[in-house]
């Protein structure tokens, strides 16, 4: 795997923040690409702008280029001590704060930087995570439903109560049924929320699995090119 281009973004307010921005790919006409955003794990958390592109990454990159698919790729690094969400992941349920956590508020401020450059389509921006990425995924949606074309959130939870403002986004979730560390539940009840509120999103829970439902997630028929070829509305 091409490891991409390891960057710094500095906020004055909030912070910095490491990332990778990998180009995957170019588009036969020249056309702007898909932009994926892409919020890892507890364990790849850190400050070495390596670590985060351990899992989900390196299969997403190989079956891209198996099917032909181009786009780029924004992956920044959660802080040692931080979370996307500041919430107990073992929780039956939580309650989307107020605002932003200091680590997505920093991803907020670096993919509003990053959606406005000419070769990304700003049309086609998808959000995906796993596990406490999973988390920043329902929370990120939420709070920004207009940015994204598509969110895959793997292994997370989110607050049912902002099922209304997720009901139009296409959306595929994925959990092990088996999972100790996040429940299934969590991605259950916010599926549930959803389509009760109008929405049509895509569930696939995987009978026996555990929490590394990232694995399964990428060999599913038709996700990475339902997540590329997704356009807003």
């Amino acid at each position: 795997m091409k490891p991409g281009e390891g960057l710094l973004f500095i906020h004055p307010a909030l912070g910095r923040l490491p990332y990778r921005w990998i180009s995957h790919g170019r588009d036969a006409e020249n056309k702007p690409l898909p932009l994926v955003l892409f919020l890892h794990g507890a364990g790849e958390r850190g400050s070495d702008n390596h670590r985060q592109l351990s899992h989900f990454i390196p299969e997403l990159l190989e079956k891209a280029e198996g099917q032909g698919l181009a786009f780029h790729l924004l992956a920044p690094q959660c802080p040692e001590n931080a979370q996307w969400v500041e919430t107990d992941w073992s929780a039956p349920g939580h309650k989307m704060p107020n605002q932003p956590s200091r680590a997505l508020a920093l991803v907020m401020a670096l993919l509003e930087t990053w959606r406005q450059r000419p070769d990304v389509n700003p049309a086609r921006v998808v959000l995906a995570g796993i596990s406490m990425g999973g988390y920043g995924v329902w929370d990120l949606a939420a709070r920004r439903r207009e940015w994204f074309s598509a969110a895959i959130p793997i292994c997370g939870g989110g607050d049912p109560s902002h099922a209304e403002t997720l009901s139009s986004l296409p959306l595929w979730a994925f959990h092990g049924d088996r999972d100790e560390e996040v429940p299934v539940h969590r991605t259950l009840e916010m599926i549930q929320a959803i389509r009760a509120r109008g929405g049509n999103p895509r569930m696939t829970i995987f009978p026996g699995g555990g929490h590394d439902a990232w694995n399964p997630a990428l060999r599913t028929p038709g996700l990475i090119a339902w997540m590329l070829e997704s356009t807003k509305g």
